[in-house]
């Protein structure tokens, strides 16, 4: 191979990693949310709690929102719809929150609750989505 070629090889590689390497740091960016613990138990046959706790890897998020909202079903079958129950919803100015809601429950349908979970990172809001189902 001649010394020009290496030389257009060795400068499209090292562009392509730039190129690369930048894109991965912005990849990386927008996903905030790097952790969570969640669970929905039953609490007695008419109660039962869900909680979520998250967590952003940018501690200069101006703010976390936590949306709960209680999904019903028919027993034996997975079609949940959302309850006649209004979603509920917490924020946080921290880049942590933690929400914990107790709702009304029968023994006669089946239950889970979809969690919502919003951080803001350089203006631009970013929702992970998560169905905890009951316990």
């Amino acid at each position: 191979m001649k010394q020009k070629n290496i030389k257009t090889v060795v400068a499209f590689t090292l562009i392509l990693c730039l190129v690369l390497s930048m894109s991965s740091v912005a990849f990386a960016q927008e996903k905030m949310i790097t952790s969570t613990v969640s669970s929905f138990v039953r609490d007695s046959s008419t109660k039962g709690t869900a909680t979520i706790t998250a967590h952003s890897s940018n501690p200069n998020t101006p703010y976390m929102k936590s949306k709960m909202t209680l999904q019903e079903a028919p027993l034996g079958t997975t079609s949940y719809t959302d309850s006649d129950v209004s979603p509920k919803t917490k924020t946080s100015n921290y880049s942590s929150i933690m929400h914990s809601v107790t709702f009304t429950i029968t023994t006669k349908k089946e239950y889970r609750v979809k969690m919502e979970v919003t951080d803001n990172t350089n203006g631009q809001d970013n929702t992970v989505t998560f169905y905890e189902y009951r316990q």
